[in-house]
């Protein structure tokens, strides 16, 4: 990542975005999947929340029942009908965050920062989020993405091109 050239006169105030559209082509409703006996909307709902860094949470959605799930979690959650140009399967994750900025900033609400929460990470933690803002924050990096190894066969995996991750390596 980038050194930060932070310009914005708002400081460390950090938005989480939940992305959890009502349709997965490859795993029909994995939002709502349940993990632990629990929906994995909860689990990255209540990582975000917990965060001591994240200031407001929003869910992205074209689902009702995930929208009414999120609210019946957490009372003070941000909510976003998804508009359903973004809901189709070829619709990035980035193309959900900057909608929600800009939905926010039509509502006078700004942040420097956004964390993207991916439900499908239910082992993710509080812990792993404030480690990686922290993180950010002490290198003055303009982002971070975390990444980790895995056990699983190659060909579970996505392949990327040599050096395309390079930007995101550091120390």
């Amino acid at each position: 990542m980038k050194k930060s050239k932070n310009h914005s006169p708002i400081k460390n105030k950090i938005l989480a975005v939940i992305a959890a559209k009502k349709q997965s082509t490859r795993l029909p409703n994995k939002n709502l999947k349940l993990f632990s006996g629990k929906p994995l909307l909860y689990w990255g709902i209540l990582a975000a929340k917990k965060s001591k860094k994240i200031n407001d949470v929003i869910i992205s959605s074209d689902s009702k029942k995930i929208i009414s799930l999120s609210k019946k979690f957490y009372k003070d959650i941000l909510i976003r009908q998804r508009p359903n140009k973004l809901s189709g399967n070829k619709t990035s994750s980035w193309a959900v965050v900057r909608d929600a900025v800009n939905f926010l900033k039509k509502q006078k609400k700004m942040y420097s920062h956004v964390a993207l929460i991916q439900v499908t990470s239910p082992l993710r933690s509080f812990r792993h989020i404030d480690k990686a803002i922290n993180i950010m924050n002490k290198k003055k990096l303009s982002g971070i993405v975390g990444i980790t190894k895995t056990e699983c066969p190659k060909v579970w995996t996505t392949y990327l091109k040599p050096k395309s991750m390079q930007d995101f390596l550091t120390e």
